[in-house]
Formats: C-alpha cells, structure tokens, sequence
C-alpha cells in the first residue's frame, strides 16, 4: 500500500500510509481505537476506495472500492463480527456465493468432497454437514477461514480474531495461523493484544491518529516499546485492583435461577451464587456456555424459568429492564452497537437512552421551567408546575426533549469519561469503537448503579480504552457497588475479580477465591476438566 489517504468530509481518517506485506509472513497492524486501522483493512479489502494511493499485490495495483477484484487478487478477512448463516451448514457456508455447479443444479457431492478436504487441510475437528448455528464461536471462526481458503486467499487478514475466543481456542487458532504459513498463505493480523502480536507476528506497524508511527521486527521489540508507540510517550497507567474499601454485605443473590430459550433449549441449568457489596465477581467459561443468558437474566431482558433473583433482599425476578434499571441496576451490554447504542442518534441522545422517560431523571438534569423542542420543530414552554402525569403525557406523547439540558447533561459525560467526541451532537455511530463504549459506560456509570452486569466490556478496545474502562469499573466497586464481569479476556478476568465463577453447560460449576485462580486452572475448569 503506498500513500494511503481516506477523508470523510473534513475527517482525516487515514494519512498518508505506506505498508509493506511480504508473502508467508504474520503482519501485525496495531494501534488505538480510532487510530486507522479498520479504514486501512477496508481499502486493502475493496471495500472501501481511497481518496488517494494504492494497493498492489504482487506488483499489480488493484482498483479501488472492488471487493470482487481483491479477492480475485487473493485477499480475503476474517472479520471480527462473522458473517455466516446459522441456519446453514458447514459446507453450505463455505461455498455461498461461490457454489459448485452440476449444469443448472448445485452440486452437493462436490460441494461436500471440497469442503471436506479442506477441513482435513486445516486438520480441525469439524464436519461439512454440521449446522452453524450449532458450533460455539470458536469453529464458527474456523469457517469463515475455510470460506477464506475456498476462495484460494493468499492473504488473510484477522481482524480481533481471538476477541471472543478461550484460551484453548486461541491456542488451536493460531496453530491453524501456523499451518497456512508454511503452506505460504500470508496473514495480516490486526489485534489490539500485545501478548499475541508478541507471539506471533514477524513484523509490526504501528497506526497513530491516521499515520505510520512505527515499524518493528518482531524478535526486536518489547511490549513496553509497543505500548509507546500506540499511546505516545505519555503512556498508560497500570490499573491496579487493589481495594480502597472493604466488602460489604449481600447485594445480589441467585437461587437456582433457569432460563431457557425460544426454542426450549436450557441456557442456564440451576445457576446459585451470591455478590457482596464493592465486590468484582468474574465469570469465565468457553464461549456459548450461558455466559450471555446469565447478563440476560440479571438485568431483566430474559424471563428466568424457575429459581429467583434477589437484589438488596428485594425480588428482581419477573422485573421488567426498565424496572430493574430503577432498581438501581447498570447493564454494559456485549454487543455495544446492537444492544447498547443507536448508531444514527447523537451522542447526547444516546447519553439519555433508558432515562429519556424517567421524570426524576429529567429532574437531575435540572430541566425545570426550560425551553422544548417538539419532533416538528416549533417551539413551547413546559413549566414541571404541571402535575407527573401530564409531565409524563407530554414526554411520551409529543417526545419533548429538553435538548439544552440534555446537552448539557452530555458535555459533562464527555468530559467525565473522556469520550472523543468533537460535540455532543456528533452521531455516536461515527465514533470509534472505544469511543462508543465509553458511551455506554458514562451513560450506565454515571448513575452510581449499586449493581454493575458487564459483558465483555473491553472487548475490542485498544490498551488505553482498556485500562480506562477497567479502572472505571474498579472505582464503582471501591465506592461499594457489586461488579459481575462477563469476560473471554482471562487476563482481565484474573486481574480484576475477587472471585471466578466458571460455568460449563449453563451451570457455575466453581467458585474460586483470587487467591487460589490461575489461568491454567481456570482454563482447565472451564473445559469440564
């Protein structure tokens, strides 16, 4: 890639880059949220077309914003999100789009036969008639490599690949990287764990605000000289979990909670646990174990078939989200852009959401006797003399919002949480996605909630989001608030929990004190071992 620039409007999103990729090596592409990574990757994919510069591979430049002609070329992407069709199979999912033909009719035997010589060519436990929807993530990723393959990709580019992964699927996922090496597939690996780019890669770049800040061997570098050239000379600060304050008593309690989904399938079987005050519980288990249903369970958003949850002593079972939520309960979802945020809505807008009909709430933001803006524009005066119901009538009938309070209410999140973010009334959608998460974690933190339900909340975030959004849930819980932590990070899991809850099959099946988890052990425990 020589002299890359990507403008959106007046934003400068890539500046001028240069990157060399030599055929068989790991290419690490590292860098902050935001710093240009996700616009590099698109271009080089075709799926996006510079405003300037351009792509060759192996001497032949490659037209801009044609994602068929860069396959062609051999670059394919395993992306972060999966695009497969659960309902699918394994062989169906490989070959759609690019399907083996018997005159009009698909050939199924063929199909068959491709898919399952390359399954044997990868050397994974998979078969070409399992249904997608069935695999836990980890092989669901193995597929879209095989997709990749089929396509005859010679290089592959992992976006986060192992982001939702245990420690033992990484492990087999870059045996896998290991294999298609020697085979001379090149592989561009852009991540934001530095353990890994440390493991594996052959060569780094580093990304900062649009530009090439760095290029480095991989055998000659430390993770130190790494996290500097993400963050400049500044640095991160280390988050550190030591307590400031003591646990409390029993904020949360789950007696035998059940749930089951549409299909009547068990995702939580019998789950008992309790969370004291200003204590961080971390929940491990392979991907697809209930991890999700129990966020789900906990904040209201899924009815819990049998068992009963208790929060300061009071029934939270059959409560509403919105219910829950009064309660005094704070949900980070784990998929911030489908659950947490409306990408079209402003940041302000997205600052309010779950409040904007809650009267109290409004009240915080000291809206009294202020000017509001009806959907059409023309403007009214509403004075809080009027009685709670018609306040209420005016709120959800004609969706009056006070947008100078409600501005007002998300400067001074922006300013609290440090969201880069050029105004409040900037598009969430068009931040970066550190900056989206710090949205949601200012949006849900900033109510000091006495219960705390994170699902993966670093999940894809650069070394300076990380340690910002884990020192934020560290500072609810020295102020006595109850943390459940959701995480396929086990580091993370390791360095900020009291206690491990390990579940395997919808079931906690241990409990295991700071002092005595380890990575091997728990690894160990979430594999049924």
């Amino acid at each position: 890639m020589r002299g890359i620039v990507k403008r959106y409007g007046d934003l400068l999103a890539v500046d001028g880059v240069d990157l060399d990729v030599r055929a068989g090596e790991a290419h690490a592409l590292v860098g902050e949220n935001g710093a240009g990574k996700s616009t590099l990757v698109r271009v080089l994919c075709g799926l996006t077309a510079q405003t300037a510069g351009e792509v060759r591979v192996e001497g032949e430049v490659v037209r801009p914003g044609d994602p068929r002609q860069a396959l062609a070329r051999g670059i394919a992407i395993v992306q972060q999100h999966f695009a497969l069709a659960p309902t699918l199979t394994v062989a169906e999912n490989v070959v759609l789009g690019a399907e083996p033909g018997r005159g009009p009719f698909l050939d199924r035997e063929g199909m068959g036969r491709e898919v399952a010589a390359l399954i044997a060519r990868l050397g994974v436990l998979l078969r070409a008639e399992d249904r997608v929807g069935d695999l836990p993530v980890g092989q669901q990723q193995v597929v879209e490599i095989l997709k990749a393959l089929h396509r005859r990709a010679r290089c592959l580019v992992l976006d986060e690949p192992t982001s939702s992964l245990s420690p033992a699927e990484a492990r087999r996922l870059f045996e896998i990287v290991r294999r298609l090496r020697a085979e001379g597939v090149t592989i561009l690996l852009v991540t934001h764990r530095l353990r890994e780019v440390m493991a594996h890669a052959d060569r780094v770049t580093v990304l900062r605000r649009g530009r090439v800040a760095g290029r480095f061997e991989g055998g000659r570098v430390t993770e130190a000289e790494l996290a500097r050239a993400i963050v400049g000379e500044g640095g991160v600060a280390e988050v550190r979990a030591e307590r400031r304050a003591e646990v409390g008593g029993v904020l949360l309690e789950a007696q035998g909670v059940t749930a089951v989904d549409g299909r009547g399938v068990r995702l939580l079987d019998g789950v008992s646990f309790t969370l004291r005050r200003g204590e961080v519980a971390g929940v491990a288990g392979v991907a697809g174990n209930g991890q999700t249903a129990l966020a789900l369970a906990l904040t209201g958003r899924m009815p819990v078939a049998s068992g009963r949850v208790l929060f300061r002593g009071e029934e939270m079972t059959g409560r509403t989200p919105a219910e829950v939520r009064r309660m005094g309960v704070a949900c980070i979802p784990e998929d911030r852009d489908a659950e947490g945020l409306i990408a079209a809505f402003s940041v302000a807008e997205n600052a309010i959401l779950g409040d904007h009909r809650d009267i109290r709430f409004l009240r915080k933001c000291k809206m009294q006797n202020v000017k509001f803006k009806l959907q059409n524009e023309k403007q009214t005066i509403l004075h809080f003399a009027l009685s709670r119901p018609l306040r209420s009538l005016w709120l959800s009938v004609f969706k009056v919002f006070g947008r100078e309070a409600i501005r007002t209410h998300a400067e001074a999140l922006i300013r609290r949480f440090d969201v880069r973010a050029q105004a409040p009334d900037v598009p969430v959608g068009a931040l970066s996605g550190g900056n989206r998460q710090k949205v949601v974690i200012g949006r849900e933190l900033g109510r000091d909630p006495d219960l705390i339900v994170a699902a993966q909340p670093t999940r894809g975030l650069d070394i300076r989001a990380t340690a910002f959004v884990q020192g934020q849930l560290l500072r609810a819980r020295d102020r006595g608030a109850g943390v459940v932590l959701i995480s396929q990070d086990m580091e993370e899991v390791l360095r900020l929990s009291d206690r491990v809850l390990v579940m395997v099959r919808g079931r906690v099946i241990a409990d295991v004190p700071r002092s005595e988890a380890d990575e091997a052990r728990i690894g160990r425990l979430m594999t049924g071992m």
